[in-house]
């Protein structure tokens, strides 16, 4: 297992992957510098035009700290837009 994170960011995560269907990506947060509990999926649908609906949603909690609080509150203000955008980026780069 490897712990992620975004270049530029000092925030880590570790986190357990699984493929349930072919259309539904789940994750469960194993350890991270700034929260306690945390799971989400990614569910990807089909659109009659072409193209891909992608659906994110996570649940994550427990900030440590105030550093951590104040990430979690960025999460959930800014994560339903960001969230979709980095995952339709990489699916859009594993389907070239």
């Amino acid at each position: 297992m490897l712990r992620e994170g975004s270049a530029g960011v000092r925030l880590w995560v570790l986190l357990r992957y699984e493929w349930p269907t072919p259309d539904r990506v789940t994750w469960t947060l194993l350890d991270s510098d700034h929260c306690d509990r945390g799971s989400g999926e990614v569910r990807i649908t089909a659109r009659d035009d072409g193209g891909s609906h992608v659906d994110v949603v996570f649940h994550h909690s427990g900030g440590r700290g105030l550093r951590g609080r104040a990430v979690l509150l960025l999460q959930r203000l800014l994560g339903p837009v960001a969230f979709p955008r980095t995952w339709r980026a990489a699916l859009d780069r594993a389907a070239a």
